[in-house]
């Protein structure tokens, strides 16, 4: 690594140049990067990457950072309505047909399913010819029966992304905090009436404090935002706020911090018991110097108490591990660097607080997740992907 201290005039744009050490593996997340720039920028740095450099690597590198990749970028977060009731692949197959739809090059979105439509909301477009960065005009739902990508109002928030975003029973979409185009930490909370003749956000109380990365989940009409991450002069700090907000009575109600604090847990909910109880799964916290530390665990919270307790630990969990909910089952996944498929690991039951191993999943012809599925597949064997038992 070289770096030249003398001063000049800037070479690069700071929001770019994020996207650009995450896209090349400099860096390991958006949080590490930005803290990286925000030193550059103070001691007044020019830096090369390129660790067997010459002259025209560096004017390569720092020509590259205006550019972005012109390939669609794949979903931040993929968040289904409590009121779905199609198979996985069928919500697969409308998620492709959606983004296939797509004019534009968009990355850092978000996509939200209903039974008959897919929303993408969020995160920034590419101009295909100059490669620059840009604010989205519209954000989209396909409309399945009709095969047709309908503009809608973008989602607030000037080129929004690293939100939290759940929806109602009656698919009311809610999203919750994230940061500007600008890396500014945003506390609005606004909603999205999906049945609604015009499609237009309506803005809820606002939470406390802006965070980035939160958590998210509404139960029985009570939207909780817990965890999340802020940018604090150079340093990166991890919430544990755990916050409900009343969507009937439009109320925040402030509960037991989780504790260490974390950015994006998995927010879900046994509901098959009286009263129905809340979990949180895994997540990442930063060290001092900005590594990411994951949170291999499982927790829940008791209401009568006002504690949350650990329940399971999740078997050698990396940040490269997936996790999702259905059924009142936990999944833990590993990615296929190839494909981008989600394979299913090992699952957990809420219920019996029991994990079934891969070996478990394969011997059940009940699964749900069955392995044909285009998006979410048991792990392969012939892969060579260790599974601990």
């Amino acid at each position: 690594m070289n770096i030249m201290k003398q001063s000049s005039e800037p070479v690069f744009c700071g929001n770019e140049f994020c996207q650009w050490l995450i896209e090349h593996d400099y860096m390991a997340n958006e949080s590490m990067a930005r803290a990286y720039i925000q030193q550059i920028e103070t001691n007044q740095q020019i830096v090369c990457l390129n660790r067997n450099q010459n002259s025209d690597d560096v004017y390569d590198l720092l020509t590259n950072c205006h550019q972005d990749t012109l390939d669609m970028g794949r979903p931040t977060a993929v968040v289904s309505s409590p009121s779905v009731t199609i198979s996985d692949e069928e919500m697969s197959k409308m998620q492709d047909e959606a983004i296939e739809k797509l004019d534009e090059i968009r990355k850092r979105y978000a996509l939200m399913q209903m039974n008959d439509k897919v929303f993408i909301l969020g995160g920034y477009a590419i101009d295909s010819k100059t490669g620059r960065k840009r604010i989205p005009k519209h954000d989209y739902f396909y409309d399945h029966d009709k095969k047709e990508l309908i503009p809608i109002p973008a989602l607030p928030g000037h080129g929004r992304m690293g939100f939290g975003i759940a929806a109602t029973d009656d698919d009311k979409i809610i999203v919750a905090g994230g940061h500007n185009f600008d890396f500014e930490s945003i506390s609005n909370v606004t909603m999205l009436d999906t049945k609604a003749e015009v499609f237009q956000w309506q803005d809820l109380p606002n939470m406390p404090n802006g965070t980035i990365g939160s958590g998210t989940g509404i139960i029985y009409n009570v939207l909780y935002i817990i965890g999340g991450f802020d940018f604090v002069g150079y340093d990166i700090v991890c919430h544990g706020d755990v916050l409900a907000l009343d969507l009937d009575k439009k109320q925040w109600k402030i509960l037991t911090n989780i504790d260490p604090p974390r950015a994006r847990p998995l927010v879900s909910v046994n509901d098959h018991v009286d009263p129905p109880t809340l979990y949180i799964a895994g997540g990442y916290s930063f060290t001092e110097k900005g590594q990411v530390v994951p949170c291999g665990r499982i927790e829940e919270y008791h209401e009568e108490k006002k504690t949350w307790q650990v329940i399971a630990d999740i078997p050698h969990f990396k940040t490269t591990n997936g996790l999702a909910t259905k059924n009142n089952k936990l999944f833990l996944m590993n990615v296929v660097p190839e494909t981008g498929e989600n394979r299913v690991i090992k699952e957990y039951n809420l219920e019996t607080h029991q994990w079934k191993s891969l070996h478990d999943l394969k011997r059940s012809s009940s699964h749900h997740l069955k392995k044909e599925s285009s998006r979410i597949k048991l792990a392969d064997e012939q892969t060579g992907e260790k599974v601990d038992e």
